[in-house]
């Protein structure tokens, strides 16, 4: 079948598969998939610096909600973060580019030896890094400044129990945290 060759291309890191797929697609008729890996192909070539980049990311974001969560997942072109076992800076890997598992939202990284955990949440992210592990994260995640940053555990919201760092309300829930206060196990502390 060619959607799954294609794919199959995308996953061997054939970054010109990519839009490739987004024609295919197109002529079958799929129109969001097909601007989807389009705009993705598109911020890849950006920096966050640039003037288009945030709106382009925002129709990104708004096309990732109307697309099956697993399509997305297989053609993800989201960058590993969170390891700091080999790179003393930003991983170069890609989730694409990474060795499959026996689950879909597990990636093998062949630098740093180490699974990488795809995930549509910086909560599940944060529970992944926590435990020292590499994740990428979906285009359709909430995403927040230093969202991967530790202490982890120590800013856990009253209402929800969530791990949240550096805001000042939960991102699940919207429980607002006072300035100046942890809540560390439940309880206030100064």
């Amino acid at each position: 079948m060619v959607e799954e060759r294609l794919i199959e291309e995308i996953s061997s890191g054939i970054d010109s598969a990519r839009l490739v797929y987004a024609d295919w697609l197109e002529e079958q008729g799929d129109e969001t998939r097909a601007e989807f890996l389009r705009v993705q192909e598109r911020l890849t070539a950006m920096t966050p610096e640039e003037v288009e980049f945030e709106p382009i990311s925002g129709r990104l974001r708004q096309l990732a909600l109307s697309i099956d969560p697993a399509w997305r997942l297989r053609v993800a072109y989201s960058a590993v973060e969170g390891c700091a076992v080999v790179f003393d800076f930003t991983c170069p890997k890609r989730w694409t580019a990474l060795a499959e598992t026996g689950r879909p939202d597990v990636r093998h990284c062949d630098a740093c030896h180490k699974d990488v955990h795809y995930t549509t949440s910086a909560e599940v992210a944060r529970a992944h890094a926590a435990r020292g592990a590499c994740v990428a994260f979906d285009v359709s995640a909430a995403r927040w400044r230093n969202d991967l940053a530790e202490p982890f555990g120590v800013t856990v919201c009253r209402q929800c129990g969530s791990d949240y760092h550096g805001l000042d309300a939960c991102p699940r829930c919207g429980e607002w945290l006072p300035p100046m206060e942890n809540i560390v196990a439940g309880r206030v502390s100064g």
